[in-house]
């Protein structure tokens, strides 16, 4: 039968939505090839791995409780939202396509990012970031990094960007290279 939330496709599964409905643990929907789509938000997850599914463009974690995410071979992945969760860290190497992140509101205190050469909008606000590397993101244009410990922000070779927030760090020093 049908599995509330679940899309499938040609029997395989393309969609999962399942926001806000008190799932708790680890969600391993690694290996699901055909996957696209998937909104897990709104829950008290504390660890999604999604390693392997080739497909995914969109993944929503948001307001979970995640420590770990596993992005894997992630290589379609677009647009990850994982704001509000505890991670401490995050590898982007198995998603190259990521345009769209936010990592608003966790548990970061270094955030290297560099090369990251697809990432067009990055939301890092609220966190506890001392350090945050984005050199070598040519694509980037919207840098959110306001409300956190910052000391220093260099942007080198980020010569897209064009709306930018810092308010509210601690900036020492500000090194801005390479922009028109």
């Amino acid at each position: 039968g049908l599995i509330e939330g679940v899309t499938v496709e040609n029997g395989h599964v393309t969609a999962i939505d399942w926001k806000d409905k008190k799932l708790g643990g680890t969600l391993n929907l690694s290996g699901f090839k055909y996957l696209k789509k998937v909104d897990v938000s709104r829950n008290e997850l504390t660890a999604v791995n999604v390693a392997g599914c080739a497909a995914l463009t969109d993944l929503n974690a948001g307001r979970n409780k995640l420590s770990d995410i596993d992005l894997t071979g992630c290589s379609q992945l677009q647009d990850l939202a994982v704001y509000k969760n505890r991670l401490t860290d995050i590898s982007l190497e198995g998603a190259p396509l990521l345009k769209k992140l936010n990592v608003s509101n966790n548990l970061f205190v270094d955030l290297n990012l560099s090369n990251s050469y697809n990432l067009v909008t990055l939301n890092c606000q609220g966190c506890h970031l001392e350090n945050l590397n984005v050199s070598g993101c040519t694509a980037l244009k919207n840098l959110y990094c306001g409300y956190n410990k910052l000391t220093s922000v260099m942007l080198s070779g980020v010569e897209n960007l064009q709306n930018l927030n810092i308010d509210d760090n601690e900036i020492s020093t500000f090194i801005v290279s390479g922009l028109p």
